[in-house]
């Protein structure tokens, strides 16, 4: 299953009462190579380009994200191992592994893990911005604050479930890695033809485009960059193409 959940007039509102502005990076920070401890768990890059940013999420048993909106980014959250509950303002959904739900601008929402040994979750931001967060309501304090940095950053990587697709990838290659039983590629196909190649369509996966959007012959765009994407929705639509303008860059999990 996977949710979409646009901004209402909650969000809006709420909007409106906030005195925090989402904040903009004077220096863009190379979070590549590091993680950053959170209250409720930690959380790190793996994967990061001009479009998209891909952030592994640990969240302990019981806990939860701050309520939290991103005015500018849309954000697309994966479960890859054990229970989450997200919530918006007037609603909110159970997703276990590979499940998940695409939230747009502006559309506050929390996520609380129900794991006895807590969540990973995989979240994908379009466009990259970490400065783009306004907090509503948060239990540890953390209204009208940026982005977490200086004592929460740690770089002893042994510490945590750390793996990271930095690297160049180069065209039509496809490199893989596992976290917790679930198998995550990135993969560079010179064209829409040898990217379906890959693909099994008998098998479950989760595709996600980190550089480009699927559209129908009308030119309307059905699967948008960053965008959560199940094998089986997107052989069911017909006639898709692409407008990359380069070699098509995706991530595959499952």
């Amino acid at each position: 299953m996977i949710k979409k959940i646009f901004p209402n007039e909650l969000d809006l509102f709420n909007m409106s009462l906030k005195r925090t502005v989402a904040r903009v990076q004077k220096d863009k920070v190379d979070y590549k190579g590091l993680v950053v401890d959170k209250p409720w768990g930690y959380e790190y890059l793996m994967f990061e380009n001009n479009f998209v940013a891909v952030w592994i999420l640990f969240l302990k048993n019981d806990a939860k994200t701050s309520i939290h909106c991103h005015p500018k980014k849309k954000t697309s959250l994966l479960v890859l191992d054990g229970k989450v509950k997200t919530s918006s303002l007037d609603s909110s959904f159970e997703f276990h592994s590979m499940e998940g739900v695409i939230i747009d601008r502006g559309v506050f929402h929390s996520t609380h893990s129900l794991a006895d040994k807590g969540s990973f979750v995989m979240e994908i931001e379009t466009p990259v911005d970490k400065g783009d967060l306004v907090r509503l309501k948060d239990e540890y304090g953390r209204e009208n604050k940026g982005y977490e940095s200086g004592e929460a950053i740690s770089y002893d990587l042994d510490k945590y479930d750390y793996l990271h697709f930095h690297d160049e990838i180069k065209e039509n290659e496809e490199v893989k890695k596992i976290i917790n039983n679930k198998t995550i590629k990135v993969i560079r196909s010179s064209d829409l033809v040898n990217f379906y190649k890959t693909i099994n369509k008998e098998h479950k996966k989760i595709i996600c485009p980190l550089n480009y959007k699927f559209i129908n012959k009308e030119g309307k765009v059905i699967f948008d960059v960053g965008d959560i994407i199940d094998t089986q929705e997107l052989f069911s639509v017909e006639d898709l193409v692409s407008v990359p303008g380069h070699d098509l860059v995706n991530l595959i999990i499952g």
